[in-house]
């Protein structure tokens, strides 16, 4: 945030930061994933929720992006449990 702001930034965001806090609701097991070797490899995807989002890269991304299947938008996406369309 410092070099940022130094940079001549007038905002940052540091959301996925703020999942390691107790109050943020994430499971235990989502924030050790957070800390874990995977942590570092993140990406941003919108196939869970129609909504972009960043998420520790795993098989089941990597596997949704490659379907060719089609992402409602958000908030539609996230309202149909998740399910994608064209399966």
């Amino acid at each position: 945030m410092v070099a940022a702001f130094a940079l001549g930034a007038e905002a940052v965001q540091i959301g996925t930061a703020f999942l390691a806090c107790d109050e943020s609701g994430a499971s235990a097991q989502h924030r050790a994933a957070l800390f874990g070797r995977n942590g570092a490899y993140t990406d941003l995807t919108k196939t869970f929720t129609g909504g972009l989002a960043r998420a520790i890269r795993n098989r089941l991304m990597d596997e949704l992006e490659t379907a060719n299947l089609t992402v409602l938008p958000y908030p539609i996406q996230a309202h149909t449990g998740g399910q994608h369309h064209g399966l």
